[in-house]
């Protein structure tokens, strides 16, 4: 697959930052979004009404300003999923009750199967939403629940807190690739 199909099918990926706190991570989120092709970001119910525009923001995106400019502030998670097919949730934290549990390499090859299948098909491509919890507390349960799967990323499972901009590319780089 040329760089340019995987570039297309990256743009149907959404990336959901839930209550986020700090403006630097939403700038190092940015810039690991451009870095890995994913440019469509939304944030709900962040700490600052202009999170996007704060200097830690601009400066910690190093550039990725486009990413930063046009994201999307929503008031809430089901604002943040409307129009999207499939929405996976991550989280370090297993839950009794939730969605089927996916690695993140189990949902890059699950999310990139779809789109090929849509393109090879000729069918509606479907949109599909990466979504991050807060900072400090990460996803409810009623997040998780709101999502179609709960997706943990393989680390040390006696450490496994990632920082966002982490997270993020390490599951934008499970799928660039």
């Amino acid at each position: 697959m040329n760089s340019q199909t995987v570039l297309a099918q990256l743009s149907q990926i959404r990336i959901v930052l839930v209550r986020t706190s700090h403006p630097g991570n939403v700038g190092q989120v940015a810039r690991a979004m451009a870095n890995m092709g994913l440019s469509e970001l939304y944030i709900t119910s962040p700490r600052f009404a202009d999170m996007t525009r704060q200097p830690d923001a601009i400066s910690l995106a190093s550039g990725a300003t486009d990413v930063l400019e046009a994201a999307q502030i929503v008031p809430d998670l089901a604002s943040a999923l409307l129009g999207v097919n499939c929405a996976y949730a991550f989280s370090a934290r297993p839950r009794d009750l939730s969605p089927p549990m996916r690695t993140s390499g189990e949902a890059a090859a699950e999310v990139m199967a779809q789109l090929a299948t849509a393109l090879v098909q000729n069918t509606p491509v479907p949109k599909i939403a990466f979504v991050f919890g807060a900072e400090r507390s990460g996803l409810v349960n009623d997040e998780v629940m709101m999502c179609q799967r709960l997706c943990q990323i393989e680390a040390n499972p006696t450490y496994n807190s990632l920082n966002l901009a982490q997270a993020v590319l390490l599951v934008g780089y499970e799928h660039f690739r």
